[in-house]
């Protein structure tokens, strides 16, 4: 069962990752060098931005991500040793 007090860190994460560094930062400090250097990568940034959401992915775009069953794949196959190592140990 999931405790009230562990949802604090994911709500820290959420906050930091968005407000205070991660795609916040990344995002403003692209959007700055862009629209001076390059009128083609800031295009192509606002493009990027009004189709994605990099903090809640649209989950009927993302089915046909190939990193997206790599990662699944990679957990299954990680909880699957994981269980042979506890039956045989």
């Amino acid at each position: 069962m999931l405790a009230p007090i562990e949802l604090l860190g994911s709500i820290a994460n959420y906050a930091f990752l968005r407000y205070l560094g991660g795609d916040k930062a990344t995002e403003s400090s692209q959007e700055r060098r862009y629209s001076v250097s390059s009128a083609e990568k800031h295009t192509d940034l606002q493009k990027y931005r009004e189709e994605k959401n990099s903090f809640w992915p649209d989950l009927t775009k993302e089915i046909n991500n190939s990193w997206l069953w790599t990662v699944v794949g990679a957990g299954a196959a990680g909880a699957l040793v994981e269980q042979a190592l506890h039956q045989f140990l």
